[in-house]
């Protein structure tokens, strides 16, 4: 993933799910990024800021990729 920078991130999500709703017929595809590491929050806003630029530029490839209607990423991390 490229970051604002132009330096590249290396990532990809923890976990994938993919849920299906009946009404409206939808399948959503969620990305988890868990980060257990209690590392420093500079970091986790640079992996949340990278994740947000790649969904929004790839949205269309994803979702045809995956077949679905909508992609989310979802990041887990503790608080300090």
């Amino acid at each position: 993933m490229e970051l604002e920078d132009g330096k590249q991130l290396l990532a990809h999500p923890d976990a994938t799910v993919v849920i299906e709703l009946d009404q409206p017929k939808e399948r959503r595809l969620l990305l988890f990024e868990v980060d257990l590491a209690k590392k420093n929050r500079e970091r986790l806003e640079r992996r949340v800021r990278a994740y947000g630029a790649y969904v929004n530029k790839h949205a269309e490839a994803i979702k045809r990729e995956h077949g679905v209607t909508d992609v989310a990423v979802v990041f887990v991390a503790p608080t300090h």
